[in-house]
């Protein structure tokens, strides 16, 4: 016992010496890490990584030791932990669009939604270090003021005379807003934008938050091109700093803008706005001086702060030079501006010049006593901050000059020492750990939250800045889960040798914990693929058909928008420790010259049948290999190459496989002109539309499918014309006319082509009639026959005909299929059905059970069999129908919402399900306590729906309109009075957000609301009726069908109050308006409208003195 204690005591050491001598920090957490490692490392006596290429055994393959499991498990070969869990998923991430990117082996991938990692390490620790800004207070006075009635009685008593004595309300009026400018960087620290957005509003401190983006729209500096999107915004109005705010720039449209307003519109001279803006101060508005002037005449006024996330030794070197100093509150300032402000540089050298007019601007680290120190110095309590920085700007603040910057080095050891003699340890360490990764932002930063997650936005821009790293992408890549960037030439490979094999399993096993932990519990996500790897083959149509089944316009993004897959990058690691696989060898003739033709034809066929079987693309890469180099030229061959080629192009979007495809098809129709060659030049066209469209370039997408069209309708016509003659395909046939369908379909939605869809509607009856007897009809005939009957069929008895006829061909097409591929069938034969009997069809409802049970199993269409579900039960509801169809469509969506978290669909889910849940308020009127518990469950399920949509959702001023709505009933079904007041807060701010984006028919609902909840508060009357004359404004502005009845309800409701408050003059111009809109919506005799003639009646007779009923024939 003894002697083994002393063992186990000498290996120890031993571990910590080596732990020491390789660089790692022998704590508690490394040595935890190391004995766990040290279970699947293998004996002292076997090869170690890096010695040369283990040669195989001999009679059997070579079995992977247990480290080569786990290294492999980075590139998802092998599940994490030896081995021990085979059904796990490896997660990839998909290559930004238009990069170039190796075929190569790969698994069947679906799309997932992976939690984006925090920018800081801690949310907590930040609010409580801005929680000091609650006791902040305009210096202004107060706008609101209420009589004092003890003033007041006391005041009275002494001067004999009744004296009102009035005080101020202190409503929590201040208001944040959080800027950041637009350029090449803005897409880097907007999740840290996003974080301090969201510390801001839960501190309590804000009675709203604000983000705007800000843009240079003087033409002279052109900076939104700068920013990589080619395009500048145009002159805007004039003001004082030329510059705009607006909404973010939208994603994946680089060269469009956003609405914008002048940036000193947000100027706020009554210190009721603070302001931090969130900036590099590296990009083209700092460059023109434009932004540090627009500093200096809000910093004059108003509190203000630079946040700056780059460390603070790179500060000098950006266009907003930080000096170290104290900053100070004055004796007796107002904290606005320079009134209240002071800084003492450290230096005398950093003051400014004598003469010059020049502000001090605070620039704060992203760290808890940075952003600390400055809420105290604003809300009152310090008078002094020693240790903190601030930045000189001026009126005329010059721009920067045009540096002539020295060539960088392109030895990559030159360029990684330069590196690590200027970055901290953490950076250091952070470069070599993502050697082992793709260099997407997201995932960047989920590496750096797992493995190091002391660190902040500081450390990584030090590893992003500091010369080892080189933008891969243009555009943001917000689609594609980017930014993306590459190592430069050779440092890659240098970092990868000073990962420890350990070092690559750990990153794996962290970040999956991390992953695991947070998966489908943040709102903000991004997209990558995961790959199942199993021992054995995997399913084929696993994916696919949930894919397909879930529908086009409510699934998932389909993965074929995501051109690559990570796994060429995370191979790199892997290629380090384990030898590539043999290349198939070539089919030779044997030694009596037998023709090797057979066995490469057998060995083609084989391949393609195992794609068929297992969906691997090493089997379509092996197929491909094969069909470049026939042992002997065939005609067909080069056709077949490239229909091999498109196949794989849609797997994988490598664009040198559509490169490829296009050069063999234009081969194969010069050799062999014919329907096939046609068929298959037209399959490449379209896929290069498809490549233009998914760009963005419409006008080459349309000439694309333009011939894609032409060549695609002359192989129908040769092959439909030898089916008739009984000696053509029918399978050649259907693929044509489906694929030829497809293109119609694109261009009738692009607008180049109105009547493409009658024609491919043409075609399909075509193929239809010439289908061989006695063989079924292939379901993909009938049911895409059927989807366009549906598509085309007019309103009237011409329509229902059609939809009769869509109903027979979807009934024979479900007849022949089964499982979660029959459910995208039965959607189609629901909704004929609801054309033909209405939405009350129960054979429509009965079609969408059966499609649930079809869809048993899969997660992701069962979903979506439920969502449909819920909306054919809801509109049943809105029809006319029982209280029961409401409950069964809550039951529904209730469950559908649970397998959609963490993806973008869950707060659109989350929607649907409280709009229900308010209905099931209205319909239980009988029922109190069941009305008050839906409406407890709407405020619960919306305000969870309103966390996770962005703030630049379009959709978001809606949701809170009905958030609104819903604290609204919780109040009248026994809530309390802070319901009145949130409803109050989120409608107003939903009524201004809505303005802002031209949402006039969503404000106007917005402001009917909140003048509905402003009359049941206290003394709101007046308050009231200001808000229904905004819903009116705001109606009449929209060009909805409903809007002249909100505008008359708004007028209606305005009347009602003003007969209380403001006399009948004024009410009966109000009442007036509303008959006038009732008229124009169409309504006038609606009982709505009948109450609003009722009182303009009343009243007129009211003045005239006349008997009741004399005038009732006078308005009409």
């Amino acid at each position: 016992m003894a002697d083994d204690g002393a063992q186990q005591e000498g290996a120890l050491e031993q571990l910590i010496d080596r732990m020491r001598d390789s660089g790692l920090r022998p704590d508690a957490r490394g040595i935890a890490d190391a004995l766990w490692l040290s279970r699947w490392l293998p004996p002292s006596g076997e090869p170690a990584a890096g010695a040369g290429t283990p040669e195989p055994v001999q009679g059997g393959a070579p079995s992977p030791t247990g480290l080569e499991r786990t290294v492999s498990a980075i590139d998802g070969s092998e599940s994490f932990a030896g081995g021990r869990d085979t059904t796990t998923a490896a997660l990839r991430m998909a290559s930004p669009q238009g990069t170039e990117g190796r075929v190569d082996e790969d698994q069947p991938t679906q799309l997932v939604r992976v939690p984006t990692a925090t920018a800081f390490s801690g949310l907590l620790p930040l609010q409580r270090a801005l929680r000091p800004l609650q006791r902040y207070r305009p210096p202004t006075p107060p706008r609101r003021r209420e009589l004092d009635e003890n003033a007041t009685a006391d005041v009275s008593a002494r001067c004999g005379l009744v004296v009102p004595v009035f005080r101020g309300v202190h409503r929590r009026e201040t208001t944040m807003q959080l800027l950041m400018d637009v350029s090449s960087s803005t897409v880097v620290w907007e999740q840290l934008l996003e974080e301090l957005r969201q510390v801001c509003e839960q501190i309590g401190a804000f009675r709203d938050v604000h983000v705007h983006f800000l843009y240079d729209t003087n033409p002279q500096y052109a900076p939104y091109a700068d920013a990589g999107t080619g395009s500048v915004a145009g002159p805007g109005p004039a003001h004082v700093t030329g510059l705009s705010v607006g909404a973010r720039p939208p994603t994946g449209h680089p060269g469009r803008l956003p609405p914008l307003r002048p940036a000193d519109q947000l100027r706020d001279p009554t210190g009721r706005r603070l302001t931090l803006v969130v900036s590099d101060c590296a990009g083209p508005l700092w460059r023109s001086g434009r932004a540090q002037q627009l500093l200096y005449h809000w910093a004059r006024v108003a509190p203000i702060a630079v946040v700056q996330p780059l460390p603070q030794r790179m500060w000098g070197r950006t266009h907003l030079p930080a000096r170290p100093g104290t900053l100070t509150r004055r004796a007796g300032g107002d904290a606005l501006g320079v009134a209240g402000w002071g800084f003492r540089p450290r230096r005398a050298q950093d003051r400014p010049g004598r003469g010059s007019s020049s502000v001090a601007v605070p620039v704060l680290s992203p760290t808890r006593p940075a952003l600390g120190a400055w809420a105290r110095l604003v809300a009152g309590p310090a008078v002094a901050v020693p240790g903190s920085a601030a930045a000189w700007v001026y009126a005329d603040h010059p721009g920067a000059r045009a540096g002539s910057g020295g060539a960088a080095s392109s030895d990559p050891a030159a360029l990684l020492d330069a590196f690590n003699s200027a970055a901290s340890p953490a950076a250091q360490q952070l470069v070599v750990y993502f050697s082992a990764v793709p260099l997407a932002l997201p995932v960047m930063q989920l590496v750096q939250r797992a493995m190091l997650p002391q660190t902040g936005p500081a450390e990584l821009a030090e590893v992003l800045l500091g010369g080892v790293l080189t933008r891969a992408t243009e555009d943001d890549g917000a689609a594609d889960g980017g930014p993306w960037y590459t190592f430069r030439p050779g440092v890659g490979e240098l970092l990868l040798r000073r990962l420890g094999r350990g070092e690559a399993a750990l990153i794996l096993k962290h970040c999956s914990r991390y992953v695991e932990h947070h998966f489908g519990r943040r709102a903000r996500n991004f997209p990558a693929l995961a790959a199942a790897y199993l021992a054995g083959s995997v399913p084929a149509d696993e994916t696919d058909s949930a894919v397909a089944a879930a529908g086009a316009d409510e699934a998932l993004p389909p993965v074929s928008q995501v051109p690559q897959s990570f796994a060429h990058v995370a191979r790199q690691v892997l290629f380090r420790f384990q030898p590539r696989p043999p290349a198939e060898p070539r089919p030779v003739p044997d030694s009596a010259g037998a023709d090797p033709t057979p066995v490469w034809r057998q060995r083609v066929d084989q391949a393609l049948g195992q794609w068929r079987r297992d969906r691997l693309v090493s089997h379509l890469l092996q197929a491909v290999q094969l069909l470049r180099d026939p042992p002997e030229p065939a005609p067909d061959s080069r056709a077949e190459l490239a229909d091999v080629l498109i196949t794989l192009w849609d797997v994988t979007h490598d664009p040198r496989a559509l490169a490829e495809a296009e050069e063999a098809a234009v081969a194969a129709v010069a050799a062999v002109p014919g329907p096939y060659t046609s068929y298959v030049r037209g399959r490449v066209d379209r896929r290069r539309g498809d490549d233009h469209l998914a760009a963005g370039r419409a006008a080459e997408a349309g000439r694309a499918f333009a011939d894609a069209d032409a060549r695609l309708a002359e192989a129908v016509t040769g092959l439909l014309a030898a089916l008739q003659g009984g000696s053509g395909d029918p399978r050649a046939a259907q693929d044509a006319v489906l694929e030829h369908t497809d293109v119609l379909e694109r261009r009738a939605r692009l607008g180049d082509d109105p009547g493409a869809p009658g024609r491919a509607l043409g075609e399909l009856t075509g193929l239809r009639q010439s289908w061989p007897p006695g063989r079924q009809v292939p379901a993909a005939v009938l049911s895409r026959r059927a989807r366009l009957l549906l598509d085309l069929a007019a309103a009237g008895p011409a329509g229902r005909a059609d939809a009769q006829m869509a109903v027979a061909e979807l009934e024979a097409a479900a007849r022949t299929l089964d499982g979660p591929a029959l459910v995208p069938v039965l959607f189609d034969l629901a909704r004929a059905y609801e054309r033909v009997e209405g939405v009350t069809s129960e054979a429509a409802l009965d079609v969408l059970y059966r499609a649930l049970r079809a869809a048993a199993g899969s997660d992701a269409v069962e979903a979506d069999c439920r969502r449909r579900l819920a909306r054919s039960l809801r509109a049943r509801w809105d029809a006319g129908g029982d209280r029961s169809e409401l409950a069964r469509a809550e039951e529904n969506v209730a469950i559908a919402q649970n397998a959609t978290r963490g993806t973008p669909e869950h707060p659109v889910l989350l929607t649907e399900w409280g709009d229900i849940l308010v209905e099931r308020v209205l319909a239980e009127a009988a029922d109190p306590a069941e009305a008050a518990r839906a409406a407890g469950e709407a405020v619960r399920v919306l305000r969870e729906a309103l966390r996770e949509t962005r703030e630049s959702d379009p959709a978001l001023p809606g949701r809170r309109v009905l958030f609104g709505h819903a604290l609204h009933l919780r109040y009248t079904h026994g809530g309390a009075l802070t319901d009145l007041y949130e409803a109050e807060w989120v409608l107003g701010l939903a009524a201004r957000q809505a303005v802002n984006a031209d949402d006039h028919t969503t404000a106007a609902k917005a402001w009917l609301e909140h003048g509905d909840v402003q009359r049941l508060l206290s003394g709101r009357m007046e308050s009231a009726a200001a808000s229904y004359l905004h819903a009116a404004d705001a109606a009449l502005e929209s060009t909805a069908p409903d809007a002249a009845v909100l505008a008359a309800r708004a007028h209606h409701l305005r009347g009602e109050i003003l007969e209380a408050v403001a006399g009948r003059p004024e009410a009966l111009d109000a009442y007036r308006a509303a008959w006038e809109q009732w008229r124009v919506a169409g309504t006038a005799n609606g009982p709505q409208a009948a109450l609003t003639r009722r009182r303009i009646l009343e009243l007129e007779r009211s003045d005239r003195g006349d008997a009741p009923g004399s005038h009732e024939g006078g308005l009409q």
